[in-house]
């Protein structure tokens, strides 16, 4: 069985030795617990973010990570997620070699005015949407607006997937050898994971589609600008637990949001909502 922390949970570790023991017992016991970039993309934001005086912070959290993980990390390749031993630091050099961290601040802070300005809109026209957060996973993909937002978002696919195919971002990851074109004839469907999980670069796009239909709906979106960005490394971190059974987080609008997507879209794994002071045991109940 295969197990993935959000950031959040190896910050609390640092201070909570329980946590630390849970994953021990839990590892004896033939769990295996994996990482991905996007922890070390978390970690590489708080260096830009606090500069030198957050080092030692750094290696702290990376001897936690490989503590844990044994450092079996998921990572992208040309088809599939694949997991394979990286040590957080050689991850955390390719991070820091592409330095994306101020325009995900920018594009972080730009969708979140415009996904607030439209929830607000539609709360004017319909007051029953400030309830929309109330929703189950389950019953939200069945929601008019969201219903009628994955139709319009399917009719323009084919000029959304050409932007995104001849975008700087795609082409510069081109020039690097990283492949990032889209198939033109892509749709978004439910139940539609066992497609998407032979290309990471599909699962990926349509992965951070759903979770701005949600958003921008405004089912448990960010209530301010500043956990933007986290909410971005959140896309990430949802994309890169497809690889486990069970998804681990301490974030009750990001386990709400991610548990509606895997449902939707088909994957296995499953979310379970960790309270700071009740993580070690529920992992320990997880088993």
């Amino acid at each position: 069985m295969r197990f993935y922390l959000d950031h959040n949970i190896y910050i609390y570790s640092l201070n909570d030795e329980s946590i630390g023991q849970a994953v021990e017992t839990l590892k004896s016991d033939s769990v295996q617990f994996l990482y991905s970039p996007a922890h070390i993309e978390e970690v590489y934001t708080a260096f830009v973010k606090n500069g030198s005086k957050y080092q030692q912070n750094i290696q702290r959290i990376f001897e936690q990570i490989s503590k844990f993980t044994d450092d079996m990390e998921c990572l992208p390749s040309d088809t599939q997620i694949i997991i394979k031993r990286e040590k957080p630091s050689d991850c955390y050099k390719r991070v820091a070699g592409i330095d994306t961290t101020q325009r995900m601040e920018s594009d972080g802070k730009y969708k979140y005015q415009i996904d607030k300005g439209h929830y607000q809109e539609l709360c004017k026209q319909d007051k029953h949407f400030q309830s929309i957060s109330t929703l189950t996973y389950d019953k939200i993909w069945d929601h008019k607006e969201i219903i009628n937002c994955l139709e319009e978002l399917n009719r323009n696919m084919p000029q959304i997937i050409n932007r995104h195919n001849f975008n700087v971002d795609t082409i510069s990851l081109a020039m690097l050898g990283i492949n990032k074109i889209l198939p033109e004839d892509l749709q978004i469907q439910r139940g539609m994971y066992d497609e998407l999980k032979k290309s990471h670069k599909a699962l990926e796009f349509v992965v951070e589609i759903l979770f701005r239909v949600l958003n921008i709906s405004g089912y448990n979106a960010d209530k301010e600008e500043a956990t933007t960005i986290s909410g971005i490394h959140d896309v990430t971190h949802a994309i890169y637990a497809t690889k486990a059974d069970k998804l681990f987080s301490s974030d009750k609008k990001f386990v709400n949001k991610c548990a509606a997507i895997y449902y939707f879209l088909g994957v296995k794994t499953q979310v379970v909502l960790c309270p700071q002071k009740e993580i070690a045991k529920i992992l320990l109940e997880s088993k």
